[in-house]
């Protein structure tokens, strides 16, 4: 799928019933959650989701709510691995929705961590989680929103479908949290995307749709860190050297065993 496609898609769904069902559910969960919590923060990864999000999120604030109050931030997680492009994203979408950035820059090299004799991860746990514990407790925060979509995998629908849209979570500290787009599919996305003409991280227009096993199931790479290990048989070592090649040689420098998987 290329990205013209997506926003054609995005352009056609946007007025169907189904889809708008789903934003009015998300409409009103966010407004609850809002009114509930008053320090909330919007993770932003400048991924399309977390980008969609954050302007329904902003809308809502707008539209919905008279005289909003509450201390809302953007909170964005870069390292030295983030793909070219997502701070500029993050900004764009401050500038956009009003919302004021909290950029959160990796003190350790995220390249670094790749060697197998360190201890501490990176992703998923050790220096991410650290990361975000560390701004929910810095600037107070009660409420996160994070935008996880059950259908994009497994884990991720067993997970929405024990918790629901909101809940309380321990990991890595206290929180409410929040999935407004809990049960949007991709052309919920695209819908999304249209309507509000939403900036799209430039990772997007590089997929080769033409080699399926370079894109994850809905045909899009996923925005993570360059040294993210999990989806590289899946075709995303192949995808960063095809597109990245400066940042492939250095995950080579300290990863070697990436080139297996070319």
């Amino acid at each position: 799928m290329t990205l013209d496609n997506f926003l054609e898609i995005g352009s056609i769904w946007s007025s169907s019933n189904q889809f708008l069902r789903k934003l009015s559910k998300s409409k009103e969960v966010i407004k609850e959650q809002l009114l509930k919590h008053d320090k909330p923060y919007i993770c932003l990864s400048g991924g399309k989701d977390s980008v969609v999000m954050a302007f329904l999120i902003a809308d809502v604030i707008q539209h919905d709510i008279d005289n909003y109050n509450g201390d809302i931030i953007l909170w964005g997680h870069v390292s030295d691995a983030s793909y070219p492009g997502t701070v500029e994203i993050m900004e764009e979408v401050s500038e956009k929705t009003g919302i004021k950035l909290v950029l959160d820059a990796s003190p350790v090299s995220a390249f670094e961590v790749l060697d197998d004799s360190v201890v501490k991860q990176f992703g998923k746990q050790g220096y991410f989680f650290d990361a975000i514990e560390n701004c929910i407790n810095t600037y107070n925060r009660n409420l996160s929103f994070i935008g996880v979509r059950a259908y994009e995998s497994r884990r991720r629908m067993k997970a929405v479908k024990a918790h629901g849209m909101t809940f309380t979570s321990n990991v890595p500290t206290f929180c409410n949290i929040c999935y407004p787009l809990a049960w949007y599919k991709l052309e919920d996305i695209a819908a999304l995307t249209y309507m509000y003409n939403t900036p799209v991280h430039p990772v997007y227009s590089k997929v080769d749709t033409r080699l399926k096993y370079n894109c994850t199931d809905e045909g899009w790479i996923r925005l993570g860190y360059l040294t993210a290990k999990d989806l590289l048989n899946q075709g995303s070592a192949v995808f960063i050297k095809r597109n990245y090649p400066e940042q492939f040689e250095k995950l080579a420098q300290h990863y070697p065993e990436i080139r297996n998987y070319i």
